[in-house]
């Protein structure tokens, strides 16, 4: 009984809104453990509480570095690696939107993101600017001292305006991709010159594939990809060909789903574990994300966590919904009535009957937080799928009435899971009445149902996180609340 990843790992987003209650992280590391998981990483914007930076994470209840120390502490007891995380490139958008920080944005003007849509507020350092790189090491002597662990993942994920502002001169002389990398080895030497070894995210550097080879040599690469048909053989042997160590990074499917997206999830999960295994990667990292508000509650991430765990210890075991609803019974929920596993995983995979399989999300996600006109291709063309969705979803309500979870926190996982309906249940009833607005519920009557489901989300939230984001997470229920002041017509 060995395992084929040395290093098991999860990540989690602490950074789109939802910072988890000191509580609630270590409660999840003793259940890591118990799956025989050996690292953590908590990934960081912004909510991390760096002195001299207050104006950035004022509101975000950020982690302190006393909590990280007691973490840390509490991570070493149970054989579990603390691994710094501070993304050091992109993704600083709620730095540089500050005007004291905005000299080092590479533009503040508006840039088209890759996603469709335009970014609005600065976004990347200027790689070519000094000062960025002083920026982010006086960040790293205030944060890595409160880790046991002499690894750091910076980030540098999807720096797509690099080259749109104060790069732009260099990346036409020099190309894009060596003036990335041109960052990303000082940040190495300013880790290196500390005694850590870098982790980086590996997307920037496969797009120029050119500049494996030349990777800092003992940086570890984290080869990520989240949906089910992800190209992790190419994306691995081309790392394992140049001889840069790297690991395997799936998603739990949760984010952008409400529910999670089960079928994909397992796809995900499964292939990178096996092209990992196959082309030797060192470490095996599950991320999940909270993109748009982090609306999936904790219960819809543990499906993902738990088969990675599985996996990353033995990648020739063949997972089946049946096995990894039994796991979820045992193992994660403790279920006497055995009923839970089935139900979440089900309750994951009812966009499928939708029929559309939209990357990194789901329909019933975005028809809780978009307007009618951007919804319209999400929906199915025949109601008598929306009536079947919310027949299950009745039925989901009845089994979970009977299920008997020997946790201490029986009562909040019922209660998260019930919202969780709620919200697939008031998706499913918009898109029935703009398919057929003469046939259900006026505007009043939804605008009542998404206020009650608004209010108790966030008293659910407050009880594992903290109340820095919330605003944030909530103020996307206002697209929907607009729409049913204004009545059908104008949504």
């Amino acid at each position: 009984d060995w395992p084929d990843f040395p290093t098991r790992g999860v990540m989690l987003d602490i950074s789109r809104d939802k910072v988890y209650r000191m509580e609630t992280l270590l409660m999840l590391v003793d259940e890591f453990s118990s799956w025989k998981i050996n690292q953590l990483q908590l990934y960081t914007e912004h909510t991390f509480a760096y002195a001299g930076h207050e104006i950035v994470w004022r509101d975000a209840s950020p982690i302190t570095p006393e909590e990280i120390l007691i973490l840390d502490r509490h991570c070493q007891e149970r054989l579990i690696e603390l691994v710094a995380n501070q993304n050091s490139l992109g993704h600083l958008s709620r730095w540089l939107k500050h005007p004291q920080y905005q000299h080092l944005a590479e533009t503040i003007e508006p840039v088209a993101n890759p996603w469709g849509g335009v970014q609005t507020e600065p976004y990347s350092l200027s790689p070519v600017l000094p000062d960025s790189l002083a920026f982010i090491s006086s960040l790293y002597d205030q944060l890595l001292p409160n880790f046991s662990s002499k690894m750091v993942n910076v980030g540098c994920d999807e720096t797509f305006d690099i080259g749109t502002g104060k790069s732009k001169t260099a990346v036409e002389q020099q190309g894009k991709g060596q003036v990335y990398l041109a960052f990303l080895r000082s940040l190495h030497q300013d880790v290196n010159r500390r005694g850590y070894i870098m982790q980086f995210w590996g997307d920037i550097v496969l797009e120029h594939p050119e500049l494996i080879p030349q990777i800092p040599t003992g940086a570890i690469a984290l080869n990520w990809g989240y949906e089910g048909n992800h190209p992790f053989e190419s994306e691995t042997n081309a790392f394992r060909d140049a001889g840069v160590p790297f690991y395997v990074c799936p998603g739990t499917s949760s984010w952008n789903s409400i529910a999670g997206r089960t079928r994909n999830m397992f796809n995900n999960i499964r292939n990178g574990a096996y092209f990992g295994r196959k082309y030797g990667a060192i470490g095996f990292l599950v991320t999940d994300w909270g993109d748009n508000g982090h609306w999936q509650q904790l219960p819809i991430s543990y499906p993902g966590i738990a088969a990675a765990a599985e996996q990353a210890w033995n990648t020739e075991f063949e997972p089946t919904t049946t096995s990894l609803a039994n796991t979820l019974d045992r193992v994660v929920f403790v279920d006497e009535s055995e009923m839970i596993g089935q139900c979440l995983l089900e309750m994951g995979d009812l966009y499928q009957a939708w029929g559309f399989n939209l990357p990194n999300s789901s329909p019933l996600f975005w028809l809780l937080q978009l307007p009618k006109a951007q919804i319209m291709p999400f929906l199915p063309e025949n109601p008598t799928q929306i009536e079947a969705s919310l027949d299950f979803l009745e039925e989901t309500k009845s089994k979970l009435t009977l299920v008997k979870i020997q946790r201490p926190d029986a009562d909040q996982i019922l209660d998260e899971l019930a919202l969780t309906i709620r919200l697939l249940e008031h998706a499913c009833k918009r898109a029935k009445i703009i398919l057929e607005p003469e046939n259900i519920h006026d505007s009043a009557c939804m605008l009542h149902e998404i206020l009650h489901i608004k209010a108790d989300y966030t008293s659910l939230w407050l009880k594992r996180n903290r109340p820095g984001g919330l605003h944030d997470s909530i103020s996307r229920f206002t697209t929907l609340i607009i729409a049913y002041e204004r009545g059908y017509g104008s949504n």
